[in-house]
């Protein structure tokens, strides 16, 4: 029997080679192109990865049509100022490479055109970041050629007090010796996209 690590290099090469078969079966590779994409980004380790220190939480997105998943990382917001979104892409290694940015725009669908470009780096941080998705494509030129995917959402809980039309308070809600205040709160919510199949998801805030 061949070494387990020797079989998953023989398959991973069948695949990306067209090969298309696997004990005497043949796949359909038109079809599974968008899903195998997904899980090689995915597994692959030399993907590098994006992250964000300052990030309040970070969750895990799943998608009904592709397998693999993506980080989301959350930003809370706690004052009347927003704190956007910042999210940092490296490989492994010593090289340098260049990043290109872009955001998922919803009504194209897809990806838009690049936002944000550095050359000759080791890194590179995307900062001032709306709520949505996006992918960072890595490449030096000569060999490495990666994309990687992340969502920002700006978690802020939605508010609502008992006022008037004016916006003051009710009469019947205080008095001369009493204030009573009224309301409710409710969890924010995100919808993202799969980047292959544009299928919309829905997360809400404070859920893992």
């Amino acid at each position: 029997m061949q070494p387990r690590s020797t079989r998953r290099k023989k398959l991973s090469t069948s695949i990306l080679n067209n090969a298309g078969t696997g004990r005497g079966r043949r796949i359909n590779l038109l079809v599974l192109a968008p899903a195998l994409l997904l899980t090689v980004l995915a597994l692959n380790p030399l993907q590098g990865q994006i992250t964000s220190p300052a990030a309040g939480g970070i969750r895990t997105l799943t998608y009904t049509d592709s397998p693999g998943q993506h980080p989301l990382f959350v930003f809370y917001q706690t004052g009347e100022t927003t704190v956007p979104g910042t999210l940092t892409a490296t490989l492994p290694g010593a090289g340098t490479y260049t990043f290109q940015w872009s955001r998922y725009n919803p009504s194209l669908p897809g990806f838009a055109a690049p936002f944000l470009v550095e050359t000759a780096q080791a890194s590179s941080t995307a900062s001032g970041l709306d709520e949505g998705g996006y992918r960072v494509r890595i490449f030096d030129g000569t060999g490495t050629d990666t994309l990687l995917y992340a969502w920002v959402m700006l978690d802020e809980l939605g508010c609502e007090v008992t006022q008037t039309a004016a916006g003051t308070l009710p009469a019947y809600m205080y008095t001369c010796y009493t204030v009573t205040i009224s309301g409710q709160v409710a969890p924010d919510t995100l919808w993202y996209y799969d980047p292959f199949t544009h299928r919309p998801e829905f997360h809400a805030g404070g859920t893992v």
